[in-house]
């Protein structure tokens, strides 16, 4: 009777026991499974981060790819540089009042003139909005800091249009930049200016280069007239607001 009493008990202690040792089980299990979980949440959360990031680096690569249009003179038709014009001028006028451009360079440097050249090709064809720098009166960088402010103050709610020369690399030598965003005169050759314009027009004379200041002289006139008179007939063909 007492070894029957022993089995029992041993039987009844172990029955209780059994649920414990599978709840502790099941409890070890949920958590390992949710460590688990975490790692690898953790792991998605860090792909999916990563990924922002490649798509943001991609985008702002665009971005910086479409900050500049280039544009060949070779090409007989200027029509898509006066739609790609246009468009920014149309864009910016939403803000401003008023147009006014700025030819920057002097009469004095073959490789420097190509803004002036552009001004007074303008003015002999009667452009009608405000306009400042010809090879008559160049505006350059020993008068540019100077008359900025007074441009500004008869001109205070105006798009301003700079244009200007630069180098660039040797693929872009001859071609024509468009951007809506500032030109830095004198960046070139690195004498850089303040920034001028809220769009930004550059005929690329030269490579960049530590001489590109020493071959500004003798930089081809031909190259700077081409570019020059590409412009001009692009401003001339866009579709520019009504000048007030």
């Amino acid at each position: 009777y007492s070894r029957n009493l022993f089995v029992l008990d041993f039987v009844r202690n172990f029955l209780s026991i059994v649920p414990k040792f599978f709840e502790a089980y099941a409890v070890r299990t949920l958590m390992k499974s949710g460590a688990a979980g975490g790692k690898s949440a953790t792991k998605a959360s860090a792909r999916k981060t990563l990924e922002q990031r490649e798509d943001f680096n991609m985008n702002f690569q665009h971005k910086k790819r479409k900050a500049y249009q280039y544009f060949a003179p070779d090409n007989a038709s200027t029509i898509p540089f006066s739609i790609a014009l246009n468009n920014h001028i149309t864009y910016l006028n939403k803000k401003f009042e008023d147009l006014v451009l700025l030819c920057i360079g002097t009469d004095k440097i073959t490789g420097d003139c190509l803004g002036p050249l552009v001004g007074s090709k303008l003015k002999q064809r009667k452009f009608p909005y405000p306009l400042y720098g010809t090879l008559e009166k160049p505006l350059h960088a020993g008068n540019l800091t100077e008359q900025l402010p007074e441009i500004s103050l008869v001109h205070p709610d105006a798009c301003t249009l700079a244009i200007d020369a630069a180098v660039g690399t040797k693929n872009h030598i001859g071609l024509v930049s468009l951007s809506r965003q500032p030109l830095s005169p004198g960046k070139g050759v690195a004498r850089p200016l303040c920034p001028v314009g809220d769009i930004s027009i550059t005929g690329i004379i030269n490579e960049a280069s530590v001489s590109s200041e020493i071959l500004l002289p003798y930089t081809s006139l031909y190259l700077v007239d081409k570019l020059a008179e590409y412009i001009c007939k692009g401003i001339l063909n866009s579709d520019l607001p009504q000048a007030r």
